[in-house]
C-alpha cells in the first residue's frame, strides 16, 4: 500500500526571522512532505515570492485578491494535514485572536479546521506585553499549539525572549507532530507546593518551575503529548492542571497516572505541612509562635507503588551537599526507596538552581551515573527526557 504524502502549509508573516523559514521547508521536503506556502505581503519584503516557489516546488499564495477559479486559501485549508504559522508576529497573533481575515495567512487560519502550530518571533518587550500574553492565551484556549520563543540575541542587539528557534528544530517539531504513531503521553509536575498556615500565609520553597516547563517543552517538541500539573500558571502547547498544595497535586497525579506512560516529578513538593490550619489570620500579638508540622505525602513513592511497572518514573533530588559522592549516595538511596527508574540530583546550596536558567544535574539509575555538568535547564531537560525515553523503550521491548 502506497503511503499517502502529508500536506503541510507553511504560513509566513512579516518578521525579519522569515529568512529562517526556507531552511525549515527544505528539511520538510527532504523528509518527504508536500509543502505549500502562504505569505503575507509584508513577508515578501524579507524573502521574495520566487524563493518560496522554488524551495517548496509549488505555487505560492501571496494575496486574498489573486484571480483564481476557486478560493485558494480555502482549498489549502481543506487539503492541509497541518498548518504552521512561522514566524508569527505580534500583529498576526493579535489578528488571529480577534478573528480578523485581513491577509492570506489569517484567512487561511480562520478557515482551517485541522491542527495549527504557531511559532512566535518578536522583540522581548512585545512578547511580554500584557496584550500579547492575552492574545496568546486566547489562541491556546481555542486549541492552537503556540510555542514559546527562545531566549537569545534579537535583531535589535538586545538579549531576551523572542527569538525564533533554529530551522532544524522547528522542522523536527513539525515532523514529530505529524508522525504520532509512536507518541508517548507524559505527565510532569512543576513548581513548589504551598501548605496553608492560615487564610493568608503558607509554607513553600524557592522553586520557579522552570525545569518542569523545560521538560514539557522538550517532550512536546519531540512529538509527545504532555499534561503539566503545576502550582503556577504555565501556559504552553500542553494540557495544564493548576494545583496549590501537596495533597491537591497528589490527587491530580493519581487521577492522571493511568493515562500516561512517563511520569516526571519535577515539582519541589513541600516535605512538611502544619498539623492544624488556622481558620482565621494569626495576629501578631505575641512574642513567639510555635507551629507543629507533620510530613506531607510522598507523591512519587505512592505513584510508583500503584503496580504500573511498565511506566517510567523520574524524580528529582535537590540537596544542599557539595560533595559529589555524597550527593550521588543520597540520590541513589531516594531512587531505591521511592522505587523509581531515574533520579536527577543537584546541589541547590548557596542559591544555586532554584529560579535560575542554569542547572547542574546528575542523572542516576540503579546502575549508572552521568554528570551533565553546568548547563541550561533546556539542555538538561533534553538529556533527562531522552534518558527517560530510553528506559521506556527498554521496558516496552521486555513486555
Amino acid at each position: 500500500m502506497v503511503k499517502q504524502v502529508k500536506k503541510i502549509v507553511i504560513a509566513v508573516t512579516g518578521g525579519i526571522s522569515a529568512y529562517k523559514v526556507p531552511e525549515v521547508i527544505r528539511n520538510l521536503k527532504r523528509a518527504g512532505f508536500d509543502v505549500r506556502v502562504v505569505v503575507t505581503e509584508t513577508a515578501l519584503k524579507f524573502v521574495g515570492e520566487a524563493t518560496w516557489s522554488a524551495i517548496s516546488g509549488n505555487e505560492v499564495i501571496t494575496s486574498l485578491w489573486e484571480e483564481t477559479g476557486s478560493v485558494a486559501h480555502v482549498d489549502l485549508a481543506k487539503q492541509a494535514d497541518l498548518v504552521v504559522i512561522v514566524p508569527a508576529t505580534a500583529d498576526t497573533i493579535s489578528d488571529l485572536a480577534h478573528a480578523k481575515a485581513n491577509s492570506a495567512v489569517t484567512a487561511l487560519a480562520l478557515t482551517t479546521t485541522g491542527p495549527i502550530l504557531v511559532f512566535p518571533a518578536m522583540h522581548s518587550q512585545m512578547w511580554e506585553h500584557l496584550g500579547t500574553k492575552e492574545n496568546v492565551e486566547t489562541l491556546r484556549e481555542r486549541g492552537l499549539l503556540v510555542f514559546n520563543p527562545e531566549v537569545g540575541e534579537l535583531t535589535s542587539g538586545d538579549i531576551g525572549v523572542g527569538r525564533l528557534p533554529e530551522p532544524i528544530n522547528i522542522a523536527q517539531t513539525i515532523i514529530n507532530f505529524l508522525e504520532q504513531e509512536n507518541q508517548i503521553r507524559v505527565l510532569i509536575s512543576a513548581g513548589g507546593t504551598r501548605e496553608a498556615i492560615d487564610p493568608v500565609r503558607f509554607i513553600t520553597n524557592l522553586s520557579s518551575g522552570k525545569q518542569g516547563v523545560a521538560l514539557a517543552k522538550c517532550a512536546v517538541q519531540l512529538g509527545h503529548k504532555v499534561t503539566l500539573v503545576s502550582t503556577e500558571n504555565m501556559p504552553g502547547p500542553w494540557k495544564q492542571i493548576k494545583v496549590s498544595s501537596t495533597s491537591q497535586m497528589h490527587q491530580v497525579m493519581l487521577e492522571q497516572l493511568k493515562n500516561h506512560e512517563i511520569v516526571i516529578m519535577a515539582a519541589a513538593v513541600a516535605d512538611w505541612m502544619p498539623k492544624e490550619v488556622r481558620a482565621n489570620k494569626i495576629k501578631k500579638d505575641q512574642q513567639s509562635l510555635i507551629l507543629e508540622l507533620v510530613p506531607t505525602v510522598d507523591i512519587l513513592h505512592d505513584l510508583s507503588s500503584q503496580g504500573f511497572n511498565e511506566k517510567v518514573f523520574v524524580g528529582f533530588a535537590a540537596e544542599t551537599v557539595s560533595e559529589v559522592d555524597q550527593l550521588i549516595n543520597i540520590a541513589r538511596e531516594k531512587l531505591e526507596r521511592k522505587q523509581i527508574d531515574l533520579i536527577c540530583a543537584n546541589d541547590v546550596s548557596q542559591g544555586r538552581v532554584f529560579g535560575s536558567n542554569i542547572t547542574h544535574v546528575h542523572l542516576i539509575t540503579k546502575a549508572t551515573h552521568r554528570d551533565l555538568g553546568e548547563t541550561s535547564k533546556i539542555q538538561a531537560a533534553e538529556e533527562i527526557f531522552r534518558a527517560a525515553l530510553e528506559i521506556y523503550q527498554r521496558k516496552s521491548q521486555n513486555l
